[in-house]
């Protein structure tokens, strides 16, 4: 798999038995916020920041080995404010493309 969004159908632990099997870490996200998603974010990546699109794009450059984060309650944020959630995911799409390890953002 490469970076960039994917969409699945499954549960989180069938993705993420599935991911870890393919060499991928692994981080499930259950935020249904804006501050609850930049908080398990940095959480799972170990590093602190802003709770910004521009502190997103800094969290998502320093990832060092493929990671794949599992994003379970996505469609409460999507619901709450769909154009902040769209620029969200151009920010994993636009990381996808950018050389180093890859990163992937799967919402079930």
């Amino acid at each position: 798999m490469t970076g960039g969004v994917r969409r699945v159908v499954a549960t989180a632990e069938e993705a993420r038995r599935a991911l870890q099997d393919e060499g991928w870490r692994v981080a499930v996200l259950d935020a249904g916020s804006r501050a609850e998603l930049f908080a398990q974010l940095q959480r799972a990546l170990g590093r602190s920041g802003g709770a910004n699109l521009d502190a997103l794009w800094d969290l998502l450059r320093e990832v060092e080995t493929p990671l794949a984060l599992i994003w379970e309650s996505w469609a409460e944020v999507a619901a709450a404010d769909p154009g902040w959630f769209r620029r969200v995911l151009a920010v994993f799409e636009a990381r996808g493309g950018e050389p180093g390890e890859p990163v992937v953002l799967v919402l079930l």
